[in-house]
């Protein structure tokens, strides 16, 4: 963070699917909450090989990420792979909307 002390204007764009084991833990999210301006959002399985599946379809504890104050104020950029069907895309809308409020 002291970086970001020395660049006022600088921000961050997190990409959940990137850094699992980094954002899926609410406390990072609290750390640069000041500094994230967008965030990306895509599930991934390890076992399978798959990246850039819809949320819910993975290893991603999606309501720890989701639990932020930071989710609220900032855009969210869903990401998926040319693979992701039509209907999952759906399927997954409804599940933002439902589980985690996310419209």
């Amino acid at each position: 963070s002291s970086m970001l002390e020395q660049f006022p204007r600088l921000g961050l764009l997190i990409d959940v699917g990137h850094s699992p084991s980094l954002f899926s833990d609410p406390y990072w999210f609290e750390c640069f909450k000041d500094r994230i301006f967008e965030m990306h959002i895509h599930d991934f399985s390890r076992a399978k090989g798959l990246d850039h599946q819809v949320v819910g379809s993975g290893d991603l504890d999606f309501k720890r990420i989701f639990s932020s104050e930071v989710i609220r104020r900032i855009p969210l950029i869903l990401e998926h792979s040319a693979m992701v069907s039509e209907p999952e895309l759906l399927e997954e809308r409804e599940l933002l909307k439902k589980r985690y409020s996310i419209t």
